[in-house]
C-alpha cells in the first residue's frame, strides 16, 4: 500500500518520488513511529514523577498542588475525602503542552532545516545538485519535492505527537483557536526556514555550487 502511494506520487511529482523512494521504507517508518511514541511516553513519565508523593505526616509542597502558598514558595498539598492529593491537572497538562511545543519547535525548525541542508550538501558531493538546477521540471515541483520529501520521517514523528499535543492543550484549558493558531505559525515558520535553506542551496554558491 505504501509503495503504491509512493508510485502515485511519482507520477505527479518526480522529485518528491525521488526523495520518498529511499526514505519511506518499513525500517525507517518503524523507527519514526517508535521514536515518537517512546518520546511521548518518556515525557509523560517524567511529568508523572513530578506529582506529589505522601511523606508520612510531613507537609508536602508541590507545583501541582492546590493549597495555599506563601510568597516565592510552592503550594501546599491538600487531600480530598479519600486521602488523595488534589492535583491541579490544568497546570500539569499546560506544562506537558508547553514542553511538547518546545520539542516540536526545535525538531521541526532546527532538525528539519539541518536535514535539508545536509541533503543539499550530499547532492553537491554526489554532483547531482547542478542536475537539479538544470532539471526541466518546474522550480515549484523541485522545491515542493524537497520540502515534502526530505523531512518526511520528521513529519511522521510530529504527526504522531499531534494527538497528545492537542489533548494536553485542551485539558490545560487552552482555547482550540490558540492551538490551531500555533500550528499555523509553526507551519509558516517551517515553510520559511526550509524554503530559505533550499533557495540558497539551489540558487546560490554557498555550498560550492
Amino acid at each position: 500500500m505504501t509503495l503504491n502511494l509512493v508510485n502515485q506520487v511519482g507520477e505527479s511529482n518526480p522529485q518528491l518520488f525521488r526523495e520518498l523512494k529511499g526514505r519511506v521504507i518499513p525500517r525507517n517508518i518503524l523507527i519514526a513511529v517508535a521514536t515518537s511514541l517512546l518520546g511521548q511516553l518518556l515525557l509523560l513519565i517524567s511529568f508523572g514523577s513530578k506529582l506529589p508523593v505522601a511523606d508520612g505526616t510531613n507537609p508536602i509542597y508541590n507545583r501541582y498542588c492546590t493549597g495555599a502558598s506563601k510568597e516565592y514558595s510552592l503550594p501546599t498539598c491538600v487531600t480530598d475525602g479519600l486521602g488523595s492529593f488534589i492535583i491541579n491537572w490544568q497546570l500539569w497538562w499546560q506544562d506537558v503542552f508547553v514542553w511538547l511545543s518546545l520539542i516540536g519547535i526545535f525538531a521541526l525548525l532546527v532538525v528539519g532545516t539541518y536535514m535539508l541542508i545536509g541533503d543539499l550538501s550530499k547532492e553537491e558531493s554526489n554532483g547531482t545538485l547542478n542536475f537539479l538546477r538544470l532539471s526541466p521540471g518546474s522550480s515549484f515541483s523541485i522545491l515542493g519535492g524537497k520540502l515534502l520529501g526530505v523531512p518526511i520521517l520528521l513529519y511522521s514523528v510530529a504527526a504522531l505527537a499531534l494527538p497528545l499535543h492537542l489533548v494536553s492543550g485542551l485539558s490545560g484549558h487552552i482555547p482550540l483557536s490558540e492551538i490551531l493558531g500555533f500550528y499555523v505559525v509553526i507551519g509558516s515558520s517551517c515553510l520559511f526556514f526550509y524554503s530559505t535553506a533550499l533557495l540558497f542551496g539551489l540558487v546560490g554558491n554557498w555550498l560550492g555550487g
